[in-house]
């Protein structure tokens, strides 16, 4: 098979990412962005592994890109330095919390999914009440996104929310008591 055939091949491993991919190209904060958004799962190794062995990877990478530029490596890795650190991983809500961090948006779940079977019919998702009129109460089981608190003329407080779930986004309002 041709070098450059070759090249083009899927990643094998995050060793294989790094050997393939220049730090000058993409650093390591772009590794780390992409490991916690997900990109890297297809590899079978926790997330948190793979952050626990970056350093080793690009130190990996960088001695085979040097070796393949005929630069002297008196350190060089061979198969038996591709071990993954052995951490604990990241926790449902800790990998959606990152997935959001870093895409704006929940890519293997959402937050409310472990609930939902136990709200049932309960609490209805955002999707299924956008053809309502208005004026109808509805029970909804949501994540709250955003909050800007205003003041009203009488000085009460009321806010304006963006809430969530797993079909979708929408506005609120939090009126005052009354």
């Amino acid at each position: 098979m041709k070098s450059s055939q070759k090249e083009r091949m899927d990643y094998r491993d995050l060793f294989d990412f790094c050997r393939r991919v220049t730090v000058r190209k993409v650093n390591r904060k772009a590794i780390e962005a992409l490991i916690f958004a997900g990109a890297m799962d297809e590899f079978g190794v926790e997330r948190a592994s793979l952050l626990a062995t970056l350093d080793n990877a690009i130190a990996c990478g960088e001695a085979k890109q040097n070796v393949s530029r005929g630069q002297v490596a008196f350190d060089t890795f061979d198969e038996a330095s591709k071990v993954y650190v052995d951490v604990p991983p990241f926790s449902f809500f800790e990998r959606l919390h990152y997935e959001k961090e870093y895409l704006g948006m929940y890519l293997t779940s959402h937050p409310l999914a472990p609930y939902r079977k136990r709200l049932g019919a309960a609490a209805s998702l955002i999707k299924q009440i956008q053809h309502l009129e208005n004026h109808q109460v509805v029970r909804l089981a949501v994540l709250l996104e955003n909050v800007r608190p205003i003041r009203t003329k009488s000085g009460k407080t009321m806010a304006f929310l963006i809430v969530g779930d797993e079909s979708g986004r929408m506005q609120a309002v939090c009126f005052p008591a009354l």
